[in-house]
């Protein structure tokens, strides 16, 4: 808010809706809930409300996804927080798009979404919607990227690299990374594939022999793991791991759909993330996933 944004909360629940309005009552004048519940004559009103607010005061919608799916238009809205659980990039891109409305000052749109790497269904419904934000054209932003206007500095957030890779544009990036490596790399890799093939595992291998630290976590043991074994790298078997992402000397976070040691089709997508904080969180649940 303070940045001059105009955001729109989504969530699934009229309760939800309910706690999140009361809870912003302290930090913002204008706040319109909108709900399927209530007479024709409430709906109206509060859309009359809405309309009658002035351009420039400060303004927040809670809502949920159904009552502002096809058909809500509010062209001044420029922030998405997504509070509600979604997969289908149908969705991802039917919320996005009551965004995508030209109005006088806008300078780009975002979408604030949430990883729970601590929750399997949660984890797996977030590298869905990744596919859907790919679709669409969106990046992953940081303070410092640039928009087409200005740049980001209101964004307090870590670093983050901007480009959402998919199946065929990652790995020169990923293999850059790689190169810059000097302590350790950590790869969840929960179905293998190929490994003898595999160019990153010729990588792994020079690593290793040149003393950084390598560790491939995978969910079972196979022929590949025996040959990954072979070239000398420590391979730990994780029964019911369900990440694929690989954490470059603590720092550096590779996360998404793509199994970088698995089989991998232009439809999976990865996201390069710098930050310490969540570089170790991700180490934590990765060793720590159930037996």
């Amino acid at each position: 808010m303070a940045a001059g944004r105009t955001p729109i909360i989504l969530t699934a629940r009229t309760s939800h809706v309910e706690l999140l309005a009361e809870m912003l009552k302290q930090h913002v004048a204008n706040i319109i809930q909108l709900t399927g519940e209530g007479t024709a004559k409430n709906k109206r009103e509060t859309l009359q409300k809405l309309q009658d607010i002035p351009k420039d005061a400060p303004l927040v919608i809670v809502a949920t996804g159904k009552y502002v799916g096809e058909g809500f238009d509010y062209p001044r809205l420029d922030t998405l927080f997504l509070a509600l659980p979604i997969s289908w990039k149908g969705l991802v891109a039917q919320y996005a798009g009551r965004l995508h409305r030209e109005n006088e000052g806008k300078k780009d749109v975002r979408i604030y979404d949430y990883i729970d790497i601590h929750e399997p269904v949660c984890e797996n419904m977030y590298r869905k919607r990744l596919k859907g934000y790919f679709a669409i054209g969106y990046r992953v932003l940081s303070k410092d990227t640039q928009t087409l206007f200005d740049n980001t500095d209101d964004l307090q957030i870590s670093s983050y690299e901007g480009q959402i890779f998919n199946g065929n544009t990652f790995r020169l990036a990923f293999m850059q990374n790689l190169k810059s490596s000097r302590q350790s790399i950590v790869i969840s890799s929960p179905k293998l594939y190929r490994t003898e093939r595999n160019t990153f595992v010729k990588m792994l291998r020079e690593f290793h022999v040149s003393g950084v630290q390598v560790a491939i976590l995978t969910s079972e043991e196979s022929s590949q793991t025996n040959y990954l074994k072979s070239l000398g790298l420590y391979v730990k078997i994780v029964p019911k791991l369900s990440l694929s992402s690989c954490i470059i000397d603590r720092s550096t976070v590779w996360y998404g759909s793509i199994n970088i040691l698995g089989y991998v089709t232009e439809e999976d997508n990865i996201i390069k993330i710098t930050d310490g904080k969540l570089a170790n969180e991700l180490l934590d649940v990765i060793y720590d996933s159930p037996k």
